[in-house]
């Protein structure tokens, strides 16, 4: 279960939203399933008409109205360039979360989501206790998110009915804290990334909603993340970085340590702007965190302080050294082969003890993938792209991770195999030197796979596992040997075999069923109330 924490200072306009039809009208059934006692009594089931949404705001608001309660609260900004730490007052009385399962988990009851929804009140803090009583809130449901996933919206006040403020801090990583208890206590799916400590970075409905306005097939954060994973692989330090992703057409500049204008703490990244708009900067950290600078050259190695700085100095003068190999040779390529089969041999060898050398593996793993969905397939990312995406999630460990530190292993992956992939013109010079390749970076992914499996991230393995099976099928050259397909999962496996068995039934029967393959159709309807999710396949 994920939770969306944002905070806000207008209930009646989110309020109206959750109740409202939507966006892109795509809100069913609008009803509040829970709330605080009189909200239950008054609008619990029932639709909810615009005289009832605005009725609805005004009661969670009423007590900071009544107590003159001040809701600001500082927020910590920090300037990309320059890294300088400044602070501003924002307005922040509304608490609103989102509790969203996979797509893949199905629907819950009213009741269900109305019980985890009054547990998480309660985890938060903004329950009653001995001395204190509890705010006003309201838990709204509305249909499928666009993505099939069944959620819920929390709309908080902060305020409690005696005036008191609620203790917010930290209240992003309590929310996973709290997430993480509910799912076991309820009997829904673990996500194994935040006991991990791991996960990439979530897309914001904005950007989503202009990727979807203007026709793109990623948003301009994932294209510039991977830009930056592609570049960072093909790079042996900050002059080789900054010079891959210049030569791609994407903005870099640095931002200093604090006291200092020639020692580079962090970069962030911009699309080239249309005429007449001002570019979008997104830090490092913001694409992943672990495509922050210091987690770069982590992988990099040492670096010298004056390459660093003249690294970044080219970013103001404008001179870059990178420019494209042109056409690569078959011994380019056989080298390139040669140099991962080695490398995959020395995955095989890690102890699976050694998460440091392992979510390094994954790094620079997707790093490649990016290079190589960066060379292939260019504006449109495909199955390349979402094993690097995949990958990418097992080696964002936070920075707070008291296990993070740089792998003490010698990095796996040579620059110059990135750099081919990345930036190399022309096809593999024979099919069989191309195979190669792919083999070799196949039998790392299944490495990784493995010790992810091993490491308790089974529903990440298993994501894995199905990119990696696309990638085989999308890019297997002309004519070449197929490279062994990817092991099934439990569940691929136990829905081969119901549909073997129904396959018999058909037939012993005498007639043929729904599907042309004899296979049963996957259906799915909005439970009733009362019952749970209902799957038919």
């Amino acid at each position: 279960m994920i939770p969306n924490v944002v905070e806000g200072a207008n209930m009646t306009g989110l309020v109206s939203y959750l109740a409202g039809p939507g966006r892109q009208n795509d809100h069913t059934n609008q009803h509040v399933i829970a709330g605080s006692r009189y909200v239950e009594m008054e609008f619990a089931g029932a639709p909810l008409g615009r005289q009832d949404v605005v009725s609805l705001a005004r009661h969670i608001d009423a007590p900071r109205r009544e107590h003159d309660v001040d809701c600001r609260r500082s927020v910590k900004q920090v300037d990309a360039e320059t890294g300088k730490v400044s602070y501003r007052k924002v307005d922040a009385g509304v608490f609103h979360v989102s509790l969203s399962l996979s797509a893949d988990e199905g629907e819950l009851t009213d009741e269900k989501w109305a019980a985890i929804a009054h547990d998480y009140i309660d985890r938060m803090g903004f329950g009653a206790t001995d001395d204190a009583p509890s705010v006003r809130w309201a838990a709204i449901r509305h249909g499928l998110s666009k993505n099939g996933n069944d959620h819920i919206h929390l709309a908080v006040s902060i305020v409690r009915t005696n005036g008191a403020k609620v203790d917010l801090g930290y209240s992003h990583r309590r929310s996973q804290i709290v997430a993480g208890e509910l799912e076991r206590e309820h009997g829904l799916r673990v996500l194994e990334t935040r006991d991990m400590g791991v996960g990439s970075r979530g897309v914001k409905p904005a950007e989503q909603a202009r990727t979807v306005r203007e026709g793109l097939a990623e948003t301009e954060r994932e294209r510039l993340e991977r830009v930056v994973r592609a570049a960072a692989a093909a790079s042996r330090n900050d002059l080789t970085f900054v010079d891959a992703v210049r030569a791609s057409g994407v903005m870099i500049r640095p931002y200093y340590a604090k006291g200092s204008r020639t020692e580079v703490a962090g970069y962030s990244v911009a699309a080239r702007p249309r005429a007449g708009s001002d570019p979008v900067w997104f830090g490092g950290g913001r694409l992943s965190r672990e495509l922050t600078l210091p987690r770069l050259r982590d992988g990099w190695g040492p670096t010298s302080p004056t390459v660093q700085e003249a690294a970044w100095r080219s970013t103001r003068d404008g001179t870059s050294r990178v420019s494209s190999p042109g056409a690569a040779s078959t011994k380019s390529w056989e080298a390139a082969a040669s140099q991962l089969k080695a490398a995959a041999e020395r995955l095989k060898s890690t102890p699976a003890t050694d998460r440091a050398a392992w979510t390094s593996a994954a790094r620079e793993v997707a790093g490649v993938y990016s290079a190589w969905s960066y060379r292939v397939e260019g504006a449109k990312p495909g199955p390349l792209r979402e094993v690097s995406r995949q990958l990418g999630k097992i080696a964002a460990t936070p920075a707070r991770d008291a296990t993070r530190k740089p792998s003490t292993s010698p990095r796996l992956i040579a620059a110059e195999t990135g750099m081919l992939l990345m930036v190399a013109s022309g096809q593999a010079s024979s099919d069989m030197a191309y195979l190669m390749l792919a083999r070799q970076l196949t039998a790392m992914t299944r490495s990784i796979i493995d010790w992810k499996n091993q490491a308790g991230l089974t529903h990440e393995a298993e994501r894995t596992e199905r990119a990696l099976a696309a990638t085989l099928a999308a890019v297997q050259p002309t004519g070449a040997p197929a490279a062994p397909p990817a092991p099934k999962t439990a569940e691929e496996r136990a829905r081969d075999r119901l549909r073997e068995i129904r396959e018999a039934q058909n037939r012993n029967a005498g007639h043929g069923a729904p599907g042309s393959d004899g296979s049963v159709p996957y259906t799915r309807r909005r439970p009733g109330p009362g019952q749970g999710p209902t799957l038919g396949r």
